[in-house]
C-alpha cells in the first residue's frame, strides 16, 4: 500500500506477493470448513464394500449375474453383523476379497452362532443358485448336517445343492450319512433333476463359477464326486451316461467328461463302454486313447485280452500301437494273478526294505497310487498298513489345499469302507 504525494486520498495498490497470500488464505479456509463437514456427517465410516446388496434381498432378483445385481437399498446394514459377511462372500468379485478375508469371514459367522440363523436361512429360501450354495454350505459349517437340510437338499432342482452337501460330509468324514444320504438322493432324484445333472458336463473337469469368495472356500466343486456316485448307485444314471458316451454326435467335450466320471467310477458294465469305444473307429481322438489305456488298465478276462490284441494288429489303426502296449500289461497282470493295487502293495513292502535316496518320494507316488487306485477297484480287502502310512503322509500338512483335504477324506473313507462291508459307495461291491 502507498501514499499519494499530493497529500490527496491514499490508494491501495495489491503487489502479486499480496495477492497469492489470499488465495492461499482462501484455501486454507475451504479446508476448514471441510474437515469439519467430513467430521460430522453420519456416513463417514461407511465404505463401499458396506454397501452391498443384504441376504434378504437375493430373492427379489433371482435371474440376473450375482455381479449385475444393483444395490437398492439405503439401509445401514453395518448393524446386522451376519447379513454383511455373507453378503462379501456372496459378491465377491475376483481380486476384491483375499483368501484370508474369505476365511476369516467364514470364521466370524460360525462364531456368531445362532444369530446367523435368519441371514443363513434368507440365503437358503432364495431362488438364487448361488445365494442358496452359500446357504446350504453355512448351514452345515455354522448348525452341522442336520437332517432337514439333508432333505432339502435331496428334492432341491438344482444339482449343485445335493453336491455341495455330499462333498461336506464326505470332506468331514461323516461317511455314515453321507452314504445315506446319496442313496436317498438316488432313490429320489427325479428324471428332471438327472437330466440337469448330465447337464452341467459340458465342460472338462466338471465344474460351475461361483463368486470369488464362495470359491476360495471351495463351495461349488462336488459335482464330479455326485456324478460318480450316482453312476453306481443308479441304473438309469449309469445307463443314460454310457449312451451318451457312445454316441458320436454328442459333442467331443460331453462325452470327455462323462467318460472321466465313468473311469473313476467304473460301474458294472463299464468294461463294454470301453470295447464299444475302442471298436468305433480306426481314427485318434482323446477319448478313444484313454478308452484303449483304461482297457490296459482294468482287463481282466481272455476274451477282452483277445479283442485287444486282434485291434493292435490292424497296422491301420492309428492307436494300434497303443493297443499293443495295453494288452501287454493287460496279459502280464493277468497272469501274476494280482490286481492293480496288489501289485503296489507288492512294490511298497520291496522299496521300504532299501536305502535309495529317492525312497521318500517313491513311497509318496505309491501311496498316493495306492488310495487312488483303492478307491476305484470293486473290493474292500485292502491293506490297513498302507492306509495308515497314507494317512501319516498326507495328514501332517497344515493347512491343506483342497486337493490334500480331498486326498485325507479318500483314506479317511477307505479305512471306515472296510468295516461297513454293505456300503455301496466308491468302489465298494
Amino acid at each position: 500500500m502507498t501514499h499519494n504525494g499530493s497529500g490527496g486520498k491514499n490508494t491501495v495498490r495489491w503487489s502479486g506477493k499480496n495477492a497469492v497470500w489470499l488465495i492461499i488464505g482462501f484455501t486454507f479456509l475451504f479446508f476448514v470448513v471441510g474437515v469439519v463437514l467430513y467430521r460430522t456427517s453420519p456416513n463417514r465410516h461407511q465404505k463401499s464394500d458396506d454397501l452391498a446388496l443384504p441376504a434378504t434381498s437375493l430373492a427379489d432378483k433371482p435371474h440376473q449375474p450375482l455381479s449385475r445385481i444393483v444395490v437398492e437399498t439405503n439401509t445401514d446394514i453395518s448393524d446386522d453383523r451376519p447379513a454383511t459377511l455373507t453378503a462379501e462372500l456372496l459378491f465377491s468379485e475376483p481380486g476384491h476379497i483375499s483368501g484370508k478375508r474369505a476365511w476369516d469371514c467364514l470364521a466370524e459367522l460360525k462364531a456368531l452362532g445362532e444369530s446367523t440363523r435368519e441371514a443363513i436361512n434368507e440365503l437358503s429360501s432364495s431362488t438364487n443358485v448361488n445365494a442358496r450354495l452359500l446357504g446350504v454350505f453355512l448351514t452345515l459349517e455354522v448348525f452341522g448336517p442336520t437332517n432337514s437340510v439333508l432333505e432339502i437338499a435331496v428334492h432341491d432342482p438344482e444339482p449343485v445343492i445335493p453336491a455341495e452337501v455330499g462333498q461336506w460330509l464326505y470332506l468331514n468324514n461323516r461317511f455314515d450319512q453321507w452314504d445315506s444320504f446319496l442313496n436317498n438322493y438316488a432313490t429320489n432324484q427325479q428324471p428332471s433333476q438327472m437330466e440337469s445333472l448330465l447337464g452341467l458336463c459340458d465342460r472338462v473337469p466338471v465344474s460351475v463359477e461361483v463368486p470369488a469368495g464362495m470359491s476360495i472356500l471351495t463351495i461349488g466343486r462336488g459335482l464330479p464326486l455326485l456324478l460318480q456316485e450316482m453312476s453306481r448307485r443308479s441304473d438309469l444314471v449309469a445307463q443314460e451316461i454310457s449312451c451318451r458316451i457312445l454316441d458320436p454326435s454328442v459333442a467331443d467335450n460331453n462325452r470327455l467328461s462323462l467318460f472321466n466320471v465313468m473311469q473313476e467310477a467304473r460301474p458294472a458294465g463299464f468294461a463294454a463302454i470301453l470295447t464299444n469305444l475302442v471298436s468305433q473307429s480306426t481314427q485318434y481322438s482323446p477319448l478313444r486313447f484313454k478308452a484303449v489305456w483304461s482297457l490296459g488298465e482294468t482287463c481282466d478276462d481272455k476274451e477282452t485280452l483277445a479283442l485287444l490284441e486282434k485291434l493292435a494288429s490292424n497296422t491301420e489303426d492309428e492307436l494300434s500301437g497303443k493297443m499293443s502296449e495295453a494288452a501287454v500289461r493287460a496279459e502280464k497282470r493277468m497272469l501274476a494273478g494280482d490286481t492293480s493295487f496288489r501289485v503296489i502293495e507288492k512294490a511298497f513292502d520291496k522299496i521300504q526294505q532299501t536305502q535309495d535316496s529317492a525312497k521318500q518320494a517313491t513311497v509318496k507316488a505309491l501311496l498316493n497310487l495306492y488310495v487312488e487306485t483303492a478307491i476305484q477297484e470293486r473290493s474292500v480287502s485292502l491293506s490297513t498298513k498302507l492306509l495308515l502310512a497314507a494317512k501319516e503322509e498326507f495328514g501332517g500338512k497344515q493347512p491343506m489345499t483342497f486337493r490334500q483335504r480331498q486326498r485325507l477324506a479318500d483314506i479317511e473313507y477307505l479305512l471306515w469302507r472296510s468295516t461297513h462291508t454293505n456300503a455301496i459307495g466308491r468302489g465298494t461291491l
